[in-house]
């Protein structure tokens, strides 16, 4: 039962599919046809926290090259960090879930990512050898926080922990 009455006043009606969906995948340029006064600044917000990490890693840790990152979550954040991190010479530990499902994907990124690079990105399960002596620890799921007091025990002790999941807070 969607109200599609604000897009039919601005003319978007063309957005509506015939089984009553609205198409978001391009709402920019719906948006532009409609916004003519306004100067449009177009971001997606996973695009923000990718690059804020990466920002963040990079003032924390000064040189990327060689540093061992492990990632969490295989979704849309960890997966472009993945590929960010992985083209600055980090060594990538991605967790996931389902290592079978993902191990295609991490297998195209190794193979699209520039040939000069060295470093490469491994898939793992939750395996508690995978974080000793990891310069970083980041957390990108939709779950309750994966990140362990034990996995932190492991770490370098001048490493980071950051968790930029929407998951809901557990006890």
């Amino acid at each position: 039962n969607a109200d599609f009455t604000p897009l039919k006043h601005f003319k978007l009606q063309k957005y509506i599919s015939k089984d009553n969906k609205v198409q978001f995948g391009n709402i920019s340029a719906a948006c532009s046809n409609v916004i003519n006064k306004s100067e449009l600044f177009y971001y997606k917000a996973n695009d923000l926290t990718v690059e804020a990490t990466w920002l963040f890693l990079n003032n924390k840790l000064k040189d990327l090259s060689g540093k061992k990152i492990i990632i969490f979550g295989s979704g849309n954040i960890g997966l472009k960090l993945c590929l960010k991190l992985v083209e600055c010479g980090c060594e990538i530990v991605l967790i996931s879930k389902d290592s079978n499902k993902y191990a295609p994907i991490v297998n195209a990124i190794n193979s699209i990512k520039n040939r000069e690079v060295l470093s490469s990105i491994s898939i793992a399960d939750q395996r508690i050898h995978s974080f000793v002596n990891a310069d970083a620890i980041i957390g990108c799921t939709n779950t309750s926080p994966v990140i362990t007091e034990e996995m932190v025990t492991l770490i370098k002790d001048d490493a980071v922990v950051i968790d930029v999941g929407k998951g809901t807070i557990g006890k």
